[in-house]
Order: C-alpha cells, then structure tokens, then sequence
C-alpha cells in the first residue's frame, strides 16, 4: 500500500506542476524557462491564481485570444511579407489596454503591476528584434537570419500559419504572445538565458551545499569576483585574461579573503562562441589548481561588466552572504580602468562602469574603489534595486 500512496502522491504532484503550465500543448522545455526567467512576476501571479484568469474576466481573455488569432490570420495574404506577419504577431496597443484592465479586475499585485509596462515593452521588443531584425542594444545579440532573406520570410509564414491554427491550441494572454517572443529567441540561437537553468542544484551544489556552514565573520569579502573574458580565437575555450586572473583569485582564496570564487561570464566572445567562460573558468580551477567545487560558484549567463556584477551578488546573496560584505572584483588593464573611471581612455564619467549601469540597467550598480593599482576592486552592491529582472535584455535578465 505504502507503494500505491507514493505513486499516486508523485502523479498528483506532476499533474499540480501541468495544471500552472503557461500553455495547453506539447512544447519544448526551453520556452517554459525562458517565460520563467524573463517574466517572473507574471509567472508568480499565474501560479497564485493556479494557471487560469478568474471566472470574471474569463470572456475578456477568450474574446482577446481569439481577436489575436484572427489578426494573425488575415496576414496570410499580406503584401508586405514578413513585417506584416510579425506586426501582426506582436502586441498592439489595444492587445496592451485589455491586458491592463484584466490584470487590474484579477487584483494582480503591486509588484506585477509595477514591472508591467516593462514587461510590454521587452515583449514588443524581442519580437522585434528577432521577427524583424530591428537592431538589438548589443551588436553581438542581433538577429542571426536575414530579416528579408527568403528562408526567414518563408518560416515566418508558416509559423503565423502555426499560431493561427488549432495546433497551437488555445492560450491564454498574455501567454500566446510571450509564446511568440520566445520562440523567435530561441529560433534564433539566442536563449541563452535558459541555459544552465538549474545551476545552483548541478553546477554549483558542493558550494551551496557549504553554503550553511560558513563562519562568515573569518572573511572580510562576501566573495571574489573574478570577471571573465572572451577569447579572440574561436576554438579557444579561454583567454589569457581569464587564465591570468584565475590565479589572482586563487591566490586570494588561499589569502581567506573569501570562502570562494565566482566565476562569472557567459557565451558571448567571439560572436557565437559555444564556450560559456564561467564553465571554462570552472573547470580551469578544479583542473590546473585541484580546487574543490565547494570553493567556486560558477555565474554563467553575464554578458556584460554591469551584468558580471549584478548576477553575482544576486547569486551569493541567495546562498546567505551577509549584505554588509563587499566583493572582491579580480580584473586588470582597460577593464580595471573602466570600473574604477581611471586612466586616459576612461576618464570621464559617461565612459565608466557606474554609467553603464544606469544607462543600461536603470540604476547605478553600487559603490567601487580599488584595492591596489592594478588587479583588485572593491565592490558594494546597490541591494535596493540588483534583484530587479529586466527581459529587455532577454539573454542576461
């Protein structure tokens, strides 16, 4: 019997996990992550209110979905192809003012409400960007295909030939449109911010596993950030820099100026790259330095300074770091000057590393100073605001 209760236990947990899934057909497991990691306090909201709109609002979804089939299929003529077909994908103004009123009749709360108007605007964007080849923020993260080429003209027809059919079932907004924005990401090679989706519990286990033992007053840092950088040959997993850097950090670690390492830097140098540098800076440690997994954190989604900064101390601060503890960025050369806005190709403000900040993320990142005059910075986050998820920069939220 003590067999049957569990089994029946296991179903019902699986069918509790369908019965809060985002869309009601076979889909691949990457566009379930990406919804998750891009719009969080959506995918929050759905889950309190168990994956399906109040029964009030109920007729104001269904008349939207199907207003939004509708449109999608009278492109199937359109003249400008495939512009029309992905206007037509996308969310219009009115699709935006629906949503509204339904958000707000369904009490959504506050901290959905004020990410919204974010969240629209990276919805429109991403489908812009990778259904019309619109120019991204970063050259690096454009639309890989011709936006006018025949091929990419041809899948977009039969992709809006796809939504507005029954084979794509009947989900519910604003999930059908973010289920277009993620596929056009992931069409075009750029989901990477579903990659290593479940880090903490695979990659970084032995670290988070320690993470409740450690006596956090023997350590002056929260942790040693050592920054990745991208190598210039394409077959080359890891760049001097990067290799240089790693015995810094390791000198530090043994120093106990930290309990460990993040190693932090996706896939982004050169373009297209299939090596993530936090995986490679990984595995530099634990085969050129025998460093233990428990001593190193790997942050493999950052594409950006701003963003190796950010990502990092969200990670370390989930494992428990105290937040009165600074960080101890490991860098050096132009990247060292661009941090600290020091230097002869650095030294205004509107070229520095806090600027970036603002300008790209919305806020300044914290409070930098150096340690000694070539290698190591000191950092404070801005706890206030690093936890904030941003989709309009879908490969590193």
């Amino acid at each position: 019997m003590r067999w049957l209760l569990l089994a029946f236990l296991a179903l019902s947990s699986s069918l509790c996990v369908r019965a809060v899934s985002f869309y009601d057909i076979p889909h691949p497991k990457v566009e379930d992550r990406l919804t998750r990691r891009l719009f969080p306090e959506l995918v929050r909201f759905w889950e309190q209110i168990n994956g399906s709109w109040p029964e009030h609002v109920q007729s104001d979804i269904k008349s939207l979905a199907e207003d939004r089939k509708k449109r999608i299929a009278n492109t199937f003529n359109c003249t400008e192809q495939p512009i029309c077909h992905v206007k037509a994908m996308n969310l219009t103004v009115s699709d935006e003012y629906r949503l509204n009123r339904v958000l707000n009749a369904s009490h959504a709360p506050k901290s959905l409400l004020d990410v919204w108007p974010r969240y629209v605007q990276a919805i429109r964007h991403i489908i812009s960007v990778y259904g019309n080849g619109t120019a991204s923020y970063y050259s690096a993260d454009d639309m890989v295909y011709n936006a006018t080429g025949s091929d990419w003209t041809y899948y977009i027809r039969g992709l809006s030939d796809y939504l507005a059919s029954d084979f794509s079932g009947t989900i519910p907004p604003p999930f059908d449109v973010i289920y277009g924005a993620v596929t056009l990401l992931q069409v075009n090679l750029m989901d990477n911010a579903a990659w290593f989706y479940d880090v903490n519990e695979q990659q970084n286990k032995a670290a988070r596993e320690r993470a409740s033992s450690i006596d956090w007053d023997k350590y002056p840092y929260a942790a040693i950030l050592n920054l990745g950088m991208g190598p210039e040959v394409r077959i080359e997993p890891l760049s001097p820099q990067s290799k240089m850097r790693l015995g810094i950090s390791v000198t530090e670690l043994h120093k106990g100026q930290a309990p460990w390492i993040v190693v932090t830097g996706g896939a982004v140098h050169p373009p297209k790259t299939p090596f993530t540098e936090a995986q490679e800076m990984q595995l530099w440690l634990k085969e050129q330095y025998d460093l233990d997994e428990k001593y190193i954190l790997m942050e493999p989604h950052a594409r950006h300074t701003t963003t190796n900064l950010r990502n990092s101390a969200r990670m370390v601060n989930k494992l428990g770091a105290p937040k009165d503890k600074p960080f101890l960025i490991v860098s050096n050369s132009d990247q060292y000057e661009y941090i600290l806005q020091i230097g002869a190709d650095h030294y205004k403000y509107e070229d520095s590393l806090l600027y970036a900040g603002e300008r790209d993320l919305g806020y300044k990142l914290g409070e930098v100073k150096a340690k000694n005059k070539e290698f190591l910075i000191e950092y404070r986050p801005n706890w206030d605001k690093i936890f904030i998820i941003d989709p309009m920069d879908p490969l590193d939220p």
